[in-house]
């Protein structure tokens, strides 16, 4: 009889204490093996058929696939789970490009490892996009994580590292944390986001996205208390002048059918905010419009209708 196995596939940058527990909740619900899942393995490197997502943002993924890979086995090691996981391979996005992955997945029968996380429309992609092509999925149900673990993510672990706020190394396995200072990531994140757009993010978080009323006390207390000081100074400081966003998108230079323009990370910040508020707005079925895609962090790439729109709305909310 064919033996199922059970793949839980992420970024991981970093693996932190939310993707851990996931791994152990599958491990005590499941007796089949456990393969892990580098999405984005090549984050410099886009392929044909993986599509436009705002998670592949470089400076969203400032780890090579070995260091991810060298990260989780740390992590792992000596934990229940260890013995469990019989591999970590590169996972090109499946639900973007299925064809591709199936070269780096265990055939069928196989089952993707979901998290329910507080509704994520892009979890429910996943998981609608999979049942179409004929994949089971099985979701770990948020409420069973906890609230000390539902919170989790990685774009919070990140700006609290360019924050130099130590809150973060709570975030991420201890065992890990040695190489993660090893590899300089703290340093590699500052060259590429600026404090004050990492103040304004993680204000976001705390006030306004879904994750940040799950925390507990003692995180929210840690993150505000190390936080850079005069927060809604630094906020103020970070936002850009609006009109000139938008005279600069007008201005943007057309190439290979796409609109590229050179932003600042304050100003390409508030667009890809405008970006998410369209998608949020127009629902799943309009990311494949909305999505931007740049391997360069000082521009952002449109096409002609989408830069359209967000101009639009930009002038919207100024009128």
């Amino acid at each position: 009889m064919p033996v199922t196995h059970y793949i839980f596939g992420g970024r991981f940058q970093p693996f932190h204490i939310g993707h851990l527990a996931v791994l152990t909740y599958a491990a005590q619900k499941f007796d089949g093996p456990i393969v892990i899942g580098i999405v984005n393995p090549d984050p410099k490197n886009r392929w044909p058929g993986d599509g436009d997502w705002l998670r592949f943002k470089q400076q969203d993924n400032p780890m090579t696939f070995w260091e991810r890979f060298c990260q989780i086995k740390q992590s792992i090691s000596h934990t229940e789970i260890d013995a469990r996981v019989t591999a970590i391979v590169p996972e090109p996005r499946p639900s973007v490009n299925l064809q591709r992955a199936n070269a780096f997945l265990p055939s069928r029968p196989r089952i993707f490892v979901l998290c329910a996380r507080w509704g994520d429309e892009i979890e429910i992609y996943k998981s609608d996009r999979y049942r179409k092509l004929g994949e089971i999925c099985w979701q770990v149900p948020d409420e069973d994580l906890g609230t000390d673990l539902s919170y989790l993510d990685g774009a919070l672990v990140r700006n609290l590292m360019v924050l130099g706020n130590p809150i973060w190394k709570e975030l991420v396995p201890a065992q890990s944390i040695p190489y993660l200072e090893e590899i300089h990531l703290v340093d590699r994140l500052r060259r590429e986001v600026d404090v004050p757009t990492a103040t304004v993010a993680v204000d976001n978080y705390l006030n306004r996205h879904p994750l940040g009323k799950r925390a507990p006390e003692h995180i929210l207390n840690a993150i505000k208390s190390g936080q850079v000081k005069n927060l809604g100074q630094k906020a103020n400081e970070a936002k850009p002048d609006v009109r000139t966003i938008v005279g600069k998108l007008r201005g943007s230079v057309l190439k290979d059918s796409l609109h590229r323009t050179n932003l600042s990370a304050s100003e390409r910040k508030y667009v890809e905010d405008i970006v998410e508020k369209l998608i949020s707005e127009n629902g799943i079925a309009s990311y494949p419009k909305f999505f931007t895609v740049s391997q360069n962090i000082s521009e952002i790439v449109m096409t002609k209708e989408t830069l359209g729109t967000v101009c639009t709305r930009i002038e919207r909310d100024l009128a």
